[in-house]
């Protein structure tokens, strides 16, 4: 059995040896053909530009703005900064950091989950496999909002279920706005709109069978929906200014 300092060094150190490596990473990796596009958009929207050029930016979705916000502090401490060539890559190889940080939260969401559902010990072993997955290691620190959509994702699954089995609104709260993060992460979230519906049917049936269990009323799923819509329409539409 884990004693609880130990647990907690283990994890640390899981930690600290996954961000060790992915900055390494950070600086020696070259940039790929696809960050100066995903960190031009997020430019664009920092400065308040609220036309998208399609066909430049063709997928890119607002969330990589966050990418860009090294970019946007040292302009407010240095206004008139102009970058150019190598100095402008900096900015780029600067946004890995952010995409490193939102990672490193998706590790620590895992681990949180995965306590609460198996217990300390299968928890570590998750955390490990995810910090160990090639495709995390290799895709989660570009200037892209492919980490973006699986933590947001994933958080919006997690608050799902917290909010099934305590009823407590911030859970549903939580888990829109999760999800209207979601969709301005990438189009292919699209489909929380069909999936969230999906598990809260089966949960309403499942519920109301199990008589030991608080019933869902269908008329506040009713208003539940909208309050979701609504959260998430304001989040689309702040995030596209």
């Amino acid at each position: 059995m884990f004693r609880f300092g130990t647990y907690k060094n283990i994890i640390l150190l899981l930690f600290i040896f996954y961000t060790a490596l992915q900055v390494y990473c950070i600086n020696k990796l070259s940039i790929n053909y696809d960050e100066s596009s995903f960190a031009s958009y997020g430019i664009t929207l920092l400065k308040g530009q609220r036309q998208k050029d399609v066909m430049l930016f063709e997928s890119k979705l607002p969330i990589t703005a966050l990418n860009m916000l090294p970019r946007a502090v040292e302009q407010i401490i240095h206004p008139g900064l102009k970058k150019e060539g190598a100095e402008a890559a900096k900015d780029i190889i600067n946004g890995r950091y952010i995409s490193l940080l939102i990672s490193i939260l998706l590790g620590l969401l895992i681990l949180q989950w995965s306590t609460e559902l198996y217990g300390k010990k299968t928890a570590l072993l998750t955390l490990l496999f995810y910090l160990l997955c090639p495709n995390f290691l290799a895709h989660g620190i570009f200037v892209s909002s492919d980490i973006f959509a699986c933590f947001f994702l994933t958080l919006s699954m997690y608050f799902l279920w917290k909010f099934y089995h305590t009823h407590q609104l911030k859970f549903f709260l939580l888990m829109s706005a999760a999800t209207g993060l979601a969709q301005v992460s990438k189009f292919s979230m699209f489909y929380l709109f069909l999936i969230i519906p999906a598990l809260s049917i089966i949960m309403y049936f499942y519920k109301n069978k199990q008589k030991q269990i608080k019933k869902i009323r269908f008329r506040d799923m009713i208003g539940f929906a909208g309050l979701f819509l609504m959260i998430n329409w304001l989040i689309i539409s702040a995030a596209h200014l």
